[in-house]
């Protein structure tokens, strides 16, 4: 009899050529064992369930080439939930195992257009028809009244519809072979800069590719100008989103990097001059911000705007929420382009600017009546130190003042500043010193 332990992933090696994959599957090799027989599963309904058996004698190998498949295992005593995405993932599954297969299906793609006069509220939603109608659409480029979408080697170019008061809230933009572009990268999102489509690529080490940034020049009609060979940047692994940014006639690229989860992420400024397509990028500044950033742009102010999807969810799946909601908050032009010390990257160590201020984990953590929390100054400073729930929103002042350099050290009792407690939930607090700062998170038990 076999177990749960028995069932595991396999990764197949995918192979990348141009916008092309291929993915080689061996009996005896990386199949382990001799394949008899192959059965392919399409057009499938959403939420559809099959299997509900186990096989006496027949090992199986699960591969999802198109959207998602959810496989449930039981082996008598435990079950375990195993998900497969692409076709380089798969999932062995021996004799006596029981097994059901839930097929998510695709899920319809949906264009959110907020206005941020207004609070951010929503003013009309898109669907995508055609090529892009489902699936992970990663990202959005604006231009000449113009969205560019990023999905999975291609780039689709959308005139949206003039607007009013009176326009529709719920539209359609459909895709043709006129506005659908190839492109040779994953595109996983992008940004406008400069007359080109700037499209980037997350990845992980264990992906086996090396991440870049390619940038596509556009015609006078917008359309993608994909004949010749882009301009191309290597990026840092588990790169979200980049926007470029030009001050006092130097061009940034600023580049948000995650690691998912609960995990801080870290905004990082680069010049230009600093980027290639052969060797890592040069640092000159680094941010670290609550988890988890994602797509970066500019406002017409040049603030940098970000939205936090998974570290909203984090919260939501901490607090008991039935959804989760995104949020978007901003870093100022100010704090962007502060004046001090410039960053330096040395092997994989970065040292510099934000090292000098630096904020311990506020103690004891997780804490239901009181915590510490401790910070170093440099030098004296006029210090600020704010609690702010995971929507962005101000909690409590602890500090706004001058401080002395050295170490400081501030008490929260779990109120705001009218005095009212707090629920329990995980809350962020950022310490500014001289336009630099830094932010941790804390959890709050009741």
């Amino acid at each position: 009899m076999f177990s749960l332990k028995d069932v595991h992933l396999i990764k197949f090696k995918t192979h990348l050529k141009g916008n092309e994959l291929l993915t080689v599957y061996t009996s005896k090799k990386n199949i382990p064992f001799k394949l008899k027989r192959v059965f392919l599963t399409g057009n499938v309904s959403k939420k559809s369930k099959r299997g509900s058996h186990a096989h006496k004698k027949t090992s199986q190998i699960f591969i999802c080439l198109y959207g998602k498949i959810n496989i449930r295992c039981f082996d008598g005593k435990k079950t375990k939930l195993f998900k497969l995405k692409n076709q380089s993932l798969g999932i062995y599954i021996p004799p006596t195992i029981w097994y059901d297969t839930l097929y998510e299906g695709q899920k319809n793609s949906i264009i959110v257009e907020m206005d941020p006069q207004k609070d951010f509220s929503v003013r009309r939603c898109f669907k995508l028809e055609g090529v892009q109608s489902t699936g992970h659409n990663g990202g959005i480029a604006f231009h000449n009244n113009s969205i560019y979408i990023a999905t999975n080697f291609k780039v689709g170019a959308y005139i949206l519809p003039e607007y009013s008061e009176e326009s529709d809230k719920y539209q359609t933009l459909s895709s043709t072979s006129t506005n659908i572009f190839n492109v040779n990268s994953k595109a996983s999102f992008m940004t406008y800069h400069g007359d080109s489509v700037w499209i980037g690529e997350y990845r992980e080490p264990s992906d086996g590719f090396i991440p870049y940034l390619s940038g596509y020049p556009l015609d006078s009609n917008g359309n993608i100008i994909i004949s010749g060979n882009p301009i191309r940047y290597r990026l840092p692994f588990y790169c979200q989103g980049v926007a470029w940014r030009e001050n006092n006639e130097e061009k940034y690229l600023f580049i948000s990097t995650t690691h998912g989860g609960d995990e801080y992420s870290i905004l990082y400024r680069c010049l230009r001059s600093g980027l290639s397509e052969q060797s890592q990028i040069t640092i000159d500044r680094e941010f670290y911000l609550p988890a988890q950033i994602e797509d970066v742009s500019f406002n017409q102010n040049g603030d940098l705007i970000t939205v936090s999807e998974s570290g909203s969810k984090y919260y939501q799946i901490a607090v008991g929420w039935s959804m989760f909601y995104p949020f978007v908050f901003t870093i100022t032009n100010d704090v962007l382009f502060a004046e001090g010390e410039q960053m330096s990257n040395d092997g994989d160590n970065y040292v510099g600017l934000l090292r000098e201020l630096d904020m311990h984990q506020n103690f004891p953590n997780p804490f239901n009546i009181s915590t510490s929390i401790s910070y170093v100054l440099p030098e004296d400073s006029f210090v600020k130190l704010n609690v702010y729930d995971l929507l962005g929103r101000e909690v409590r002042t602890l500090v706004n003042g001058i401080q002395m350099k050295g170490n400081n050290r501030i008490y929260w009792d779990a109120t705001t500043d009218t005095g009212e407690l707090v629920s329990a939930g995980i809350y962020l607090y950022t310490i500014t010193a001289r336009n630099h700062f830094l932010t941790r998170k804390m959890l709050l038990l009741k």
